[in-house]
C-alpha cells in the first residue's frame, strides 16, 4: 500500500532516512517476494527501480560510506534472490565487480579506506557475492573465499566474533551475521561450517523483552539458528518476533528505516 509510483519505498515517509532508500526498498522487495505470488507485480516494479538506480560504477543510489556499503550489499543480494530484468543482465555483474574492488587486502570490507574490515558489513558483502554466484555471476569465488577466511579469523574459541581486529567488544548481532554467513556461503568448506556451528551454539536465546528489543539482532539470530539446524530454538525466537508484531523497537535500524524497516524485516523473518 505504501509503494511509490517509481516502484521504490521511501523510508523518509515512514520515520527513516532517505539515504538508505535502495537498501530499504531491497528489504521490502525481498519481504514481498518471500511472501508469495500475490505480490509479483509489486516485486516487478521494485526490481525495475533497483535496476534503474544503478550508477555506471556498479553502485546503487547516492549514499556515501556506511550508507553506500549497506545499499550495495542489500540491493545486490536481493536482485540475486529475485532476479534482475531480463533485458539488463549486466546489473549484477557490475554490482559484483564493485564489491570485489572494495575488499581490503586483508579480506574484509569497511566503510572507510585503509581499514582491513569490520565483521558486520563483511558478512553482508559475502552474502551478496555468494547469492550472485549461485545465479551464475562469475568471478566472485576467490573474493568470497578470502572474505570467509577473514571472518573465521575474527572468531575466538568460545564462538565470539570481534567487530574489528583487536576489538574486545562482542555482540550477538555480529555473532549471528557471521554464523549465518559461514554456514551458508561457507557450506562447502567443513572448517568454516564447524566454526559457524560453534558461533550459533553460543547465541543467547534470552527473550527479546529481557535483552532489550532489537529486531535486527533477533532476526539475524533466527537465520543463523536455522542455518545451524537448531530449528526449535529458531522457531521459539521467531514466535517472539511475530508476537511483538509492529511494536516499537529500540535497535539502530529502526531510526534509519522507521516503520518501513520494522514491517519489512518482521514480515521477512516469518518466512525464515
Amino acid at each position: 500500500d505504501n509503494q511509490e509510483s517509481d516502484g521504490s519505498w521511501n523510508p523518509a515517509r515512514h520515520g527513516g532516512s532517505k539515504s538508505y532508500q535502495p537498501a530499504l526498498t531491497a528489504l521490502a522487495t525481498l519481504a514481498l517476494h518471500k511472501s508469495g505470488d500475490a505480490f509479483n507485480y509489486e516485486v516487478l516494479r521494485a526490481r525495475r527501480y533497483l535496476n534503474e538506480i544503478q550508477n555506471p560504477d556498479g553502485s546503487f543510489g547516492t549514499g556515501k560510506g556506511r550508507e553506500r556499503f549497506y545499499n550495495q550489499a542489500m540491493v545486490t543480494y536481493t536482485l540475486a534472490m529475485i532476479g534482475t530484468d531480463n533485458d539488463n543482465p549486466a546489473v549484477l555483474e557490475r554490482a559484483v565487480e564493485l564489491i570485489k574492488r572494495d575488499q581490503s587486502a586483508a579480506g574484509g570490507w569497511d566503510y572507510t579506506a585503509g581499514s582491513e574490515g569490520n565483521s558486520a558489513i563483511t558478512a553482508w558483502q559475502i552474502q551478496a557475492l555468494a547469492a550472485a554466484e549461485q545465479v551464475g555471476v562469475r568471478g566472485a569465488h576467490a573474493t568470497v573465499k578470502k572474505g570467509l577466511r577473514w571472518l573465521r579469523g575474527m572468531t575466538d574459541s568460545s564462538g565470539g566474533v570481534s567487530y574489528k581486529r583487536g576489538s574486545s567488544a562482542l555482540s550477538d548481532t555480529v555473532n549471528a551475521l557471521t554464523a549465518h554467513t559461514l554456514l551458508t556461503a561457507g557450506a562447502a568448506f567443513p572448517e568454516l561450517s564447524s566454526t559457524g556451528q560453534r558461533i550459533a551454539a553460543s547465541l543467547d536465546l534470552m527473550p527479546s523483552d529481557k535483552a532489550g528489543a532489537d529486531l535486527y539482532r533477533d532476526s539475524m539470530k533466527v537465520r543463523a539458528l536455522k542455518a545451524a539446524g537448531a530449528n526449535d530454538s529458531a522457531e521459539m525466537l521467531k514466535n517472539q518476533i511475530v508476537k511483538a508484531g509492529s511494536a516499537p523497537y529500540r535497535d539502530q535500524w529502526s531510526k534509519i528505516g522507521g516503520r518501513l524497516y520494522v514491517e519489512s524485516l518482521n514480515s521477512l523473518t516469518r518466512t525464515f
